[in-house]
């Protein structure tokens, strides 16, 4: 066969496999499944004198060292931190890498971090360990190494290094405070049995570019001066203020409560008193992208109109208004009565103004020491109806004693007033019209008092001490329109003689059309 062409060797009928012929030196090794038993094949020859010899098939040949360690040469990936952000506060990483199914794994750290697991067998290709990172409670940043070593069937092993550091809060070149974050740096250490260690690290900073830049500048509100409360006369400025910080600056918006905190609405912090703003509580919410706050609550107390003779609420109508109707409900009072002594006070709604008063009630009085309880009502102005004193009620029809549950109206219809004085409890109800005199009475104010009706003209007489009197169901109705006390521009009266603070109403209930009076004296 001079020609220096391979002779081809025949397809045997009973060939199973041929395997795989691997050239060595200037023969050829041709490695082919056995045929029928004693049969045989005689070697073939090649150009030059070479032979090809066919080995029937039997066990594969043991692989050497160098072959084994390229087979099985343990691997795994660089480890991978999640999240991507993690504040210095602490909070827990998850590692994971991709490895060689059937290898072994061990879990390792140079630092503090617990929670790691020992060994697992990473059957899955997969390893993860998730890595608590304590509060840093002081400035001095943290830094801590993982470990994962990854072990083949026959030794050979892979170690994966994860760094950890953590960044304490510092303040950015603007002044603004950034918040902390965690930088992770990663690299793989490849180790095989007698070779040299190959080293490749990356570093990846956790607080993740300007999306991350962003909500480290970013801190809710935390409020630094707290709204304090407030005492003012009737028309006096009002203006409450807070302060917060936070980044983004916040906003704020104030808040008020009539019915001690039950529901709040929007207000505004700087306004003119008036008597039905005592008693409203006040806050702030301030508000950024990071969260909001909430401030303490302030109390507005709107003091009283000192008086000699007048206690509660007078309502005002507008320019070119008037009332034509007043009504309330009231619960008689107790009197409590000095051995001898004469004092006097009276509970009533009523329609008027300095100069005339329509005006229906109850009058509870001390004479001689002894307690006196009795209705009436006046038409104060009025020189026609009794010279424009009260006209008392004969006790015996319109009897009237402590606890007695008391309704009260004036109204005033075309040229007439209609009085309406009703006693629930005795069960009897007194009604009068009086034409109204020329020239008419006034209708400037609308009032819910307790009064000294002795007046202090020379002098003061003694004001009754009576327990505190409940008014209910107050409300008026000026140029056809109908509300609360809260609904019209009040003022409070307060008896104050020589002095000395006698009586004093409270703030207004939640609906606006109550509230106590109480004697103070004592």
């Amino acid at each position: 066969m001079g020609d220096g062409r391979v002779r081809r060797i025949p397809a045997r009928r009973r060939l199973v496999q041929l395997s795989l012929c691997v050239l060595a030196g200037a023969s050829v090794l041709v490695c082919s499944a056995a045929g029928a038993a004693g049969s045989s094949q005689p070697p073939a020859r090649l150009a030059g004198g070479a032979t090809v010899r066919e080995r029937s098939a039997g066990p594969p040949p043991v692989p050497t060292m160098a072959r084994r360690r390229t087979a099985r040469r343990a691997n795994a990936e660089r480890l991978i931190a999640t999240p991507s952000t993690l504040p210095a506060a602490g909070g827990t990483v998850r590692l994971r890498a991709r490895v060689r199914p059937g290898d072994r794994c061990r879990f390792s750290s140079a630092g503090a971090l617990r929670t790691l697991p020992k060994v697992r067998n990473c059957r899955s290709g997969r390893a993860t360990v998730t890595v608590t990172v304590p509060r840093n409670m002081t400035s001095v940043p943290r830094r801590y190494v993982l470990y994962l070593t990854v072990r083949a069937a026959h030794g050979e092993r892979a170690t994966v290094r994860d760094v950890i550091v953590e960044r304490p809060r510092r303040h950015s070149a603007s002044g603004s405070r950034a918040l902390a974050g965690v930088t992770a740096a990663s690299g793989v250490n490849a180790r095989g049995a007698g070779a040299g260690d190959v080293v490749s690290e990356t570093a990846a900073s956790l607080v993740g570019g300007e999306s991350g830049l962003r909500n480290a500048l970013e801190a809710p509100p935390a409020v630094t001066i707290q709204p304090s409360d407030q005492s003012v006369a009737p028309g006096a400025p009002v203006s409450f203020t807070a302060v917060a910080s936070g980044s983004p600056a916040p906003s704020v918006q104030w808040q008020v409560s009539a019915n001690g905190g039950s529901s709040w609405a929007d207000t505004s912090p700087s306004f003119a008193a008036s008597a039905a703003d005592s008693g409203n509580e006040y806050r702030a919410v301030f508000t950024n992208a990071a969260g909001s706050a909430t401030t303490d609550i302030a109390t507005l107390t709107v003091v009283p109109v000192p008086s000699t003779n007048f206690s509660g609420y007078i309502a005002y109508a507008a320019a070119g208004q008037s009332f034509s109707a007043v009504s309330a409900s009231w619960i008689v009072p107790t009197v409590t009565c000095a051995p001898g002594a004469t004092t006097w006070a009276a509970q009533w709604p009523g329609i008027g103004d300095g100069t005339s008063v329509e005006q229906d009630g109850t009058e509870t009085d001390c004479f001689s020491g002894v307690p006196t309880y009795w209705a009436w009502y006046e038409m104060y102005g009025d020189a026609a109806v009794n010279n424009g004193f009260a006209v008392p009620l004969p006790g015996s029809s319109y009897p009237v004693a402590p606890g007695d549950a008391m309704t009260g109206s004036v109204s005033f219809f075309g040229s007439t007033w209609l009085l309406t004085l009703g006693d629930a409890t005795q069960n009897w109800t007194y009604q009068t019209q009086i034409a109204s005199p020329t020239p008419g009475l006034s209708q400037g104010s609308a009032e819910w008092m307790v009064e000294d009706p002795d007046g202090c003209s020379p002098q003061c007489q003694p004001l009754a001490q009576f327990s505190p009197v409940a008014f209910t169901g107050a409300s008026a109705t000026a140029n056809g329109q109908s509300g609360p006390i809260s609904s019209f521009p009040v003022d409070t009266l307060a008896i104050d003689q020589n002095s000395t603070l006698l009586a004093s109403p409270g703030p207004l209930d939640a609906a606006g059309d109550g509230f106590t009076d109480s004697w103070l004296a004592g």
